[in-house]
């Protein structure tokens, strides 16, 4: 599952990163990370991916 920024609104770095650590504290595996949408040009949209442990996500699920 991910969590976005949305549209005129974005979180900072650091509450990104405290998003993240309380994830972690309650057992999910997280990743940080940002990626540029191909219909937006220079801008790079940052997200929050997380998973629960044993749980398999949907990318695995439609490729394997």
């Amino acid at each position: 599952m991910r969590i976005k920024q949305q549209k005129n609104t974005s979180l900072t770095e650091a509450e990104r990163l405290e998003i993240g650590r309380l994830l972690l504290k309650a057992g999910y595996t997280v990743t940080v990370g940002k990626e540029k949408p191909a219909k937006q040009n220079g801008a790079y949209v940052h997200y929050i991916e997380f998973h629960v442990p044993g749980q398999k996500n949907n990318e695995e699920e439609n490729n394997g």
